[in-house]
């Protein structure tokens, strides 16, 4: 994305605040500033949400401030017309139609960059035999789809590779350490070693010894002598091809294709295990989970499902008994402050809870072993999002769960949905709460998390004592856009499924975008660390919006079917909302743009572009590539096969990227 020159009259895209997008694009990728970016567009998209729903709570501001007969006779109508199911049902067309304007952002972005670059894809070849020579698996290549590899590179006992990376850090910290401290020995008394606080404080970096890296080495390479003298330690092949149909016939071929008689005609392969997948370069797979086959990440991920479940049923479990007990204590003592303070501390406790149950979905994220990372962030918004909607709507639904004897009982559940000619900005009702745990549950987290990345710095600067120490301190944590997608998803769904009970929500939330904004770019671009620059979660963020669509009309139907109107606007309004979606996605809305105006034809998707949820039809843009070509040489692809310590120093080769030369020219200085 090149900008313009200074000379262009009323060229907003060379003032500063384009110029950070170009920064976050050319550090983080695509998604890093398609989510910047998503922070002002969100805060349109609720501009004219706000505008749109103006009939609804214009005259409830108005009847509330200044009493009239026939205001009063339209807010006390809103509820039970049909008014208020056209309105919020036209907002959640507008917000699909919205979702594929962002999809034409990103198709166009594309589209220029195959224009400007010639892309590369790769096919990672998974559980490979080590006596399955390299010389058979090009020419298997070859055979099935007629082209040389532009790159080829193979990783060896991959199941090793993870303990040998550690190894080679632990050893270059080492030699780092006595060169500078010398050989220190422990200072720890024998108490502190007893009760395991030494290791504790020595992993965190601080009075840390020679001892303390021989014995993490000794730990490694036991565990890499273990793994070699298993009898099946598979290999892995990395093949970049020119074109992506060349990549999608060779994942085609090598998952379907290969049989019993091509392991006779080419050598010795486990073809039951061998499995291909699309990836991007090197440094986006996690090349020690490569061994896991797909049978085994199936229960693993079944597993990561069950946490996720698990977990948001135990915060549900938690709120209700916090609710009910909050209820016996006012009705005990039934003081106006205690009510105050109960009103107040049921989204601390829900806060706290999020702050409790949140390692267990890291550890389930952990469990499932995902190929590569953007493998791992697409399964990261999908779970995240459905645990954030329980988080979200448990306080709700909590307020409708009462105990009896020990027993739940669930009463006049829909109740959340009330709406009153007062558009409910009392406390203890729907507005204030709705409106209140936005304020403290989802932007007080965002804010948090901003001040854990600061905070992570300041302690890594404090207790950095090496030189690698140093340069890892001037960056703090690398930020998972995945993670700032979800929580855009959650407030959208929020106020989509709630914002025609409290239309004001909307309104009311503008003003966090900006601030939002200005405080993620400056965390970003300052003190955050480099991580792998992803182009596909855009993508996956524009169908999420069609789900929170969907979401939104279902909870419609819910606030009709409180004043048994349930069964019209169920065979009406969710039926229209998946149709509308399905068009959307089909194309009928861009053959309608295209004649409207031809400016429009050069972004409407093309075949060539189409991008699938499907991991194997993913295209791969020419910038995942920039840190593979610049850092790996072709005298050391050819040596990472050749050499077994070579293709375990490869990896940390990769990820010497711009940044960390930077940070280590400052450093010298």
């Amino acid at each position: 994305m090149n900008l313009p020159t200074r000379h262009t009259i009323f060229d907003f895209r060379s003032w500063p605040l384009y110029a950070g997008y170009q920064k976050l694009y050319e550090r983080f990728g695509y998604d890093a500033m398609a989510y910047h970016m998503m922070l002002w567009q969100m805060f349109v998209l609720y501009l004219i949400i706000s505008v749109a729903s103006s009939a609804i709570w214009i005259p409830a501001i108005i009847n509330d401030h200044f009493y009239n007969e026939k205001v009063f006779s339209l807010t006390s109508m809103l509820p039970r017309s049909s008014i208020r199911a056209i309105i919020w049902t036209s907002i959640l067309f507008l917000t699909a139609i919205f979702a594929r304007f962002i999809g034409y952002q990103r198709l166009q972005y594309i589209q220029n960059q195959q224009e400007n670059s010639v892309q590369q894809f790769s096919v990672v070849i998974m559980n490979v035999h080590e006596q399955f020579q390299d010389q058979y698996v090009q020419m298997l290549i070859k055979q099935y789809v007629s082209a040389t590899p532009v790159k080829y590179l193979r990783i060896q006992k991959i199941k090793s590779l993870k303990a040998r990376r550690q190894l080679h850090f632990t050893l270059k910290d080492s030699e780092e350490f006595i060169r500078e401290q010398g050989n220190v020995k422990s200072q720890f008394s024998w108490l502190t070693k007893l009760f395991g606080f030494a290791q504790i404080i020595q992993f965190l970096g601080s009075r840390r010894d020679s001892e303390y890296f021989e014995k993490r080495a000794q730990q490694y390479q036991k565990q890499i002598t273990k793994n070699d003298k298993l009898k099946t330690n598979y290999d892995a092949v990395i093949v970049t091809m020119e074109t992506k149909q060349q990549s999608l016939e060779l994942i085609k071929k090598v998952n379907f294709w290969f049989n019993g008689k091509n392991q006779m005609q080419f050598g010795k392969v486990n073809g039951s295990k061998l499995h291909a997948i699309q990836a991007p370069a090197p440094d986006d797979i996690f090349m020690e989970n490569l061994y896991y086959n797909p049978v085994t990440r199936f229960i693993r991920s079944f597993t990561a499902c069950a946490i996720i479940a698990a977990s948001s049923l135990a915060m549900f479990t938690v709120i209700c008994i916090f609710r009910n007990k909050s209820r016996q204590q006012q009705s005990i003592h039934n003081l106006y402050l205690l009510e105050i303070v109960k009103y107040y501390a049921v989204y601390l406790c829900t806060f706290a809870t999020d702050w409790f149950v949140r390692p267990f979905l890291y550890l389930a994220q952990g469990i499932e072993k995902h190929y590569s990372f953007i493998q791992k962030e697409r399964a990261w918004i999908k779970k995240l999002y459905v645990y954030q909607i329980f988080n979200k709507f448990t306080i709700f639904f909590s307020r409708s769960v009462y105990t009896k004897n020990g027993v739940f009982e669930i009463k006049n559940i829909l109740n959340i949905f009330g709406y009153t000619k007062e558009y409910r900005q009392k406390a203890n009702n729907f507005g204030q709460d709705a409106y209140f745990y936005l304020i403290i549950v989802d932007f007080g987290w965002h804010m948090i998390d901003a001040g854990i990345f600061i905070f992570y710095w300041v302690i890594l600067k404090a207790i950095a004592k090496t030189n690698r120490d140093k340069l890892v301190a001037m960056r703090s944590l690398p930020i998972r856009f995945a993670s700032k997608n979800v929580y855009l998803l959650v407030v959208l769904t929020f106020i989509l499924c709630f914002g025609h009970v409290c239309p004001t929500l909307a309104l009311r939330v503008l003003i966090y975008f900006p601030i939002q904004s200005i405080v993620s770019r400056w965390v970003t671009l300052r003190i955050s660390a480099p991580c792998v620059k992803t182009d596909i979660l855009a993508y996956d963020f524009e169908q999420m919006i069609y789900v929170c669509v969907l979401i939104a009309s279902i909870f419609l139907w819910l606030s009709y079917a409180q004043i048994n109107q349930g069964f019209i606007y169920f065979t009406t309004v969710i039926p229209s909302v998946i149709l509308m979606i399905q068009a959307i996605k089909m194309g009928v809305f861009d053959k309608f743009v295209e004649k409207l105006d031809k400016k429009f034809q050069e972004i409407i998707p093309k075949p060539i572009f189409s991008l699938e949820l499907d991991s194997t039809k993913i295209s791969v843009p020419q910038q995942w590539y920039e840190i593979y070509k610049h850092n790996i040489s072709e005298e050391m692809l050819q040596a990472s096969y050749q050499q077994e310590y070579d293709s375990t120093t490869i990896i940390p080769a990769i990820l010497a990227t711009e940044i960390i030369e930077e940070e280590r020219a400052e450093v010298n200085k």
